[in-house]
């Protein structure tokens, strides 16, 4: 198998790295987010059912999850809530995770 390959197998990837901090955002729109009642959440996965195919995913993730924060401002903003709840996480600067090799 070629490197790549290999890295697909065992999960070594990109989004096997971010899987920890998915599981933290989701946490956070769902119960944290807000008022914390998964409103917003709710409102971009209605939208983006009712939208099908042609959904423009990333203007519903402006509009109904940064709600006019910048990613600074949704990662302050998340480090703070989940602070709250014991949880202190720190994020890497964009592209500082290292990704598996593209040989």
């Amino acid at each position: 198998m070629k490197p790549v390959q290999v890295a697909n197998v065992t999960g070594a990837t990109q989004a096997s790295q971010n899987f920890g901090s998915a599981g933290l955002l989701t946490y956070y729109f769902y119960h944290l987010d807000d008022k914390g009642d998964a409103a917003h959440t709710t409102a971009y996965l209605r939208e983006a059912e009712a939208a099908g195919r042609g959904v423009d995913e990333p203007a519903l993730a402006e509009k109904h999850l940064l709600r006019d924060r910048s990613y600074a401002q949704l990662a302050v903003d998340v480090c703070n809530a989940l602070k709250k709840e014991g949880v202190n996480v720190e994020f890497d600067e964009g592209g500082k995770n290292g990704t598996a090799s593209s040989n």
